[in-house]
């Protein structure tokens, strides 16, 4: 009789992780004829790395992994409560050739109060490359192109009446180079922006690393008149 996921309890994210198990949750008999390769596609292949995500954060407790509006995830390895802070490994697995390991930090506002602040950094480690890929630069991305550290500030606000004038959020994210070519780039979103009148709040985007677009942008004077 063979063991399956659910005979493996939280052990079996850890053997989907190594590729112990297949998809399916079955062993995978071939895992023997190549343990080596398995092994080496934990964060590679996406069913191993999300298994192995899984039984990390059960096993670090502590607040469930997250993820953010660029579809990484961020993985809580240590917490402070005043004020509160949270250093992360973070995880992306967005890039075409490879999936990018970081640590990230966020720092932020008791829950609960109003206005809200909060600030993240991440910074991007190690790439390691999809099965079919390679990278030229090798593996470690600060120094690269491909390394740039992101700081963004977010400020939340009270939620404004049906009808009236006002704005829920504000997000400041600037983009900072830590080699040669790529350059910096700064963007401002406003979250929930809510015209005199308008039928529902919307969100509104803009550039300011091409500050001759901004001009062109047909929304920005109905914005900036809002926020007087």
């Amino acid at each position: 009789m063979s063991l399956g996921a659910a005979d493996l309890g939280s052990l079996a994210d850890l053997a989907a992780g190594l590729g112990l198990l297949d998809p399916q949750g079955q062993p995978d008999g071939s895992w023997f004829s190549e343990p080596a390769s398995r092994l080496k596609s934990c964060i590679s292949n996406p069913a191993q790395r999300a298994g192995l995500l899984r039984f990390v954060d059960e096993v670090i407790g502590g607040d469930d992994a997250t993820t953010d509006d660029r579809g990484r995830t961020w993985l809580p390895l240590v917490q402070h409560d005043k004020p509160q802070v949270t250093v992360s490994v973070v995880v992306d697995a967005a890039p075409e050739g490879w999936v990018v390991i970081g640590v990230g930090a966020t720092l932020a506002t008791a829950d609960g109060s109003t206005p809200a602040a909060g600030l993240r950094v991440h910074i991007p480690v190690v790439a390691i490359t999809k099965d079919g890929h390679s990278r030229p630069d090798g593996p470690l991305l600060p120094g690269t192109p491909d390394g740039l550290v992101e700081i963004s500030v977010q400020l939340t606000f009270a939620t404004p009446a049906p009808g009236e004038a006002g704005l829920q959020g504000v997000n400041l994210t600037a983009v900072v180079p830590t080699a040669a070519g790529p350059g910096a780039g700064i963007s401002l979103t406003l979250h929930g922006l809510q015209l005199p009148g308008a039928g529902a709040p919307q969100d509104l985007t803009l550039d300011l690393s091409h500050p001759d677009q901004l001009a062109t942008s047909a929304r920005l004077p109905a914005a900036c008149w809002a926020l007087r």
